[in-house]
């Protein structure tokens, strides 16, 4: 492998840099500025190089940048540089940021200075603190070589580290890294700008007006049970969470709260209003977007920013940069403003239930597997066996409780927290039947009670230093005292596993988790662990198929269980026919799992979906 490794060092100032701008609109921002780059061509010194761009295209027109990996700490943003500035497109894209984060990510930050010094390979210099507000053309020639030497020192770092991560990593996950940053340094999604312009508009008018139709006062959205009043009285799901003091429920009102940013995200644009509200922001979620989207629009395509392994837990992938497009609303008129260019469509690839289809699949329920072979909607299965309607009459309404009691149940959701669920769904059912329901669920799949015990025993496996196996086919193994081996050779960690005591008295397993920059106790029981599996198998699986997929058609992004492709208007039957080949064949390690897919084809995202 021919490996040039490299870092930009580029103009930044208080007001203008990557603390205040995203990626995205920093580099194409009119006051851009690359200082200089430093260049390791595999093992040989490295080199700096500072001048204009025009001379910094020359400088790297040295390289076989079409016949070589790059390889950066945060590729996403030297990747964009190359492309965008210097019209460079590698051969393949590494980036030690991102494999890091899958490697270290739940307790350890990735950024280059801490790994440098966990992995004990030097120290990362500060002399970038130097060059706030300095252009190149003012920089004094000895300044100019501090800033190389600290550059080359970097760029020395990175290349050191990459070698203590290799051959941690199989080429699948190298090649996800790589396709990962190229949804963001080569975007093709034309942004249609009159639409979101008019969609602004529309958006400011309905929230006003929303608003004004309902009074809720400052005291009752600051106050925790008075707000979770007004959200139950709109009938929505009061975000929940366990705090980390006391182990107790407890509101899940903060700004950085999960079930808070789905309030901030929900696709009713009143329920966004009053959870800006409760945070003090003028602005909803879906205006903040719009806006984003505009300015993209006036400089250009739309780069998908994607973090690899970004939601740490389960290595899905997460939205960065401000327009997270994996929480984007099915109804959001984005999604029409997100266009194929011309002579081109959008299509758009959904895995069908893949989680219910990989949970039955793992905890070896051959029953249910088979259903689902043949066809079965079991949805429509579950709701005759559990209440004896006959399977041709359950209704909408029937199946959508029961859609709710599957997808919930295979996690082991409680009657209470499945009441909710309902309730937030519209479905007003007493608690007790709710009880009998989940009662009768399980009863009705012994394999997946078996399976959760199963995880439990992992948990133990892993504390005792025991070697262990879970699942269909065994296919995750344990590590002793570190966590769980999944098919790819990638881990799910359960840093420092222990117990501890709840404030109620209760034992509970908890390991270690980085939550900003403190390490919290991360609560795990046998379903969630279960959970954990599911939804990092999941993750494997839609990767495998982006694989797949970009051998022939250039993968614009990756939402949850979805692919969204680019392919001519020429294409579109081939592409699909291909498509839905690809993703309705299970990798190796599941190769029994049955897969089914939905595939759209549109001139917009919405078109496709």
């Amino acid at each position: 492998m021919n490996l040039l490794t490299i870092d930009f060092e580029t103009y930044y100032s208080k007001e203008y840099g990557l603390k205040k701008y995203t990626t995205e609109a920093y580099i194409r921002d009119s006051q851009f500025e690359v200082i200089g780059v430093a260049v390791k061509d595999n093992n040989k010194k490295t080199i700096w190089f500072t001048g204009t761009h025009e001379e910094i295209k020359l400088f790297l027109n040295n390289y076989d940048f079409k016949n070589s990996f790059v390889l950066g700490h945060n590729m996403r943003f030297d990747g964009a540089i190359l492309n965008w500035i210097f019209d460079i497109r590698p051969k393949g894209l590494l980036d030690t940021m991102g494999m890091a984060t899958i490697l270290h990510g739940l307790t350890e930050s990735v950024s280059l200075k801490n790994m440098s010094n966990y992995y004990d390979l030097g120290q990362k210099g500060t002399e970038v603190l130097d060059a706030l507000g300095k252009r190149r053309s003012n920089f004094s020639p000895n300044e100019l070589d501090k800033y190389g030497l600290y550059c080359i020192n970097d760029v020395d770092l990175t290349h050191a580290l990459f070698y203590q991560f290799f051959y941690k990593f199989n080429k699948n996950e190298l090649k996800l890294i790589d396709l990962t940053i190229r949804m963001f340094t080569e975007p093709k999604i034309v942004l249609n700008k009159g639409l979101l312009i008019r969609h602004l508009a529309d958006v400011k008018y309905k929230k006003e007006e929303l608003l004004d139709k309902v009074a809720v006062s400052k005291d009752s959205l600051m106050s925790n049970p008075q707000f979770a009043e007004i959200l139950e009285s709109l009938k929505v799901k009061v975000p929940m969470k366990t705090s980390p003091a006391t182990g107790n429920p407890t509101f899940a009102f903060a700004k950085t709260d999960e079930g808070f940013k789905a309030l901030l995200n929900h696709e009713d644009l009143y329920i966004q209003a009053i959870a800006c509200a409760r945070v003090g922001n003028k602005s909803t979620l879906e205006e903040t977007r719009t806006e984003n989207f505009i300015r993209i629009a006036n400089r250009g395509t739309l780069p998908v920013p994607l973090k690899y392994s970004g939601a740490v837990v389960s290595h899905r992938w997460s939205g960065v940069d401000g327009i997270n497009l994996q929480n984007l609303p099915r109804t959001s008129q984005l999604r029409r403003a997100m266009c194929a260019p011309k002579g081109f469509k959008l299509v758009a690839a959904d895995l069908s239930n893949i989680e219910l289809r990989l949970a039955y699949w793992f905890a070896r329920s051959k029953d249910k597997v088979n259903l689902i072979r043949e066809g079965v909607d079991l949805y429509k299965q579950s709701a005759s066996e559990i209440t004896g309607i006959d399977y041709d009459k359950v209704d909408k309404d029937l199946r959508f409780i029961f859609k709710v009691v599957n997808l919930s149940g295979i996690y082991g959701v409680g009657a209470i927290k499945m009441h909710s669920i309902l309730t937030q769904g519209g479905v007003e059912k007493d608690i007790g039947e709710v009880k009998n329901i989940v009662h009768a669920y399980r009863s009705a799949n012994p394999d997946l009670v078996r399976a959760w015990g199963e995880a439990g025993d992992m948990i133990t496996a892993v504390k005792a230093g025991q070697s262990f196996r879970m699942g269909a086919n065994n296919i995750i193994e344990s590590v002793p005292k570190e966590g769980m081996l999944k098919p790819n050779g990638m881990m799910l960690g359960l840093p420092n596993l222990r117990k501890i005591l709840t404030a109620d008295g209760r034992e509970s397993w908890v390991y270690d988790k980085l939550m900003g920059r403190t390490i919290i106790p991360e609560y795990i029981h046998p379903a969630k662990v279960f959970q954990r599996c599911i939804q990092s198998l999941a993750r494997d699986i839609i990767g495998e198929h982006l694989l797949q997929v970009a051998k022939r058609y250039n993968v614009l992004m990756t939402v949850h269980d979805e692919l969204v492709m680019l392919c001519s208007d020429e294409e579109v039957e081939d592409c699909v026919s291909y498509v839905e080949q690809c993703m309705t064949t299970a990798p190796l390690w599941c190769c029994d799992l049955p897969l089914a897919c939905e595939i759209g084809v549109g001139d917009n995202y919405m078109d496709a979906k």
